[in-house]
């Protein structure tokens, strides 16, 4: 008789719980103003594409594969032994999850603890910034 009892009022806690589950979840979604603001940083501040995207012959962007990867035309003057002879693909960010991206952009540190290689640069976006780039990122198809 009591577990008759019970069963409402579990119920109905569990439908007054679940709206705001919902909205917290949406919350930590892309929004379209996350992913123009990554978009924009991606391409017009941090410039990820002239690096992370192949060329075609008349050194413009090969607009079908922005970010896509691409083998580094330019080298060093002095011989540096971690120089990077790629850019990798950059697409769907594979491999990162939100947190491990956002300390990528914002820190500079790589998800393994490790530097990044020349030429990438050490970004110092902040938080907020990095995490748009994330979302940005994520939503490209990989």
């Amino acid at each position: 008789m009591k577990i008759r009892l019970l069963l409402p009022i579990v119920g109905l806690a569990v439908s007054f719980a679940l709206p705001s589950f919902a909205q917290q979840k949406d919350s930590n979604a892309a929004s379209a103003d996350d992913i123009a603001r990554g978009k924009y940083i991606v391409e017009n501040v941090a410039k990820c594409t002239e690096c992370h995207s192949p060329r075609v012959q008349n050194e413009e962007l090969e607009k079908g594969l922005l970010l896509g990867g691409a083998k580094l035309e330019f080298k060093p003057i002095t011989p540096n032994a971690s120089w990077a002879e790629s850019a990798p693909n950059i697409r769907g960010i594979k491999g990162y999850n939100e947190k491990a991206a956002v300390t990528l952009f914002s820190r500079g540190i790589a998800k393994n603890y490790g530097e990044l290689a020349p030429p990438m640069p050490s970004y110092k976006m902040t938080e907020d910034d990095a995490d748009a780039v994330y979302k940005y990122l994520k939503s490209l198809e990989p």
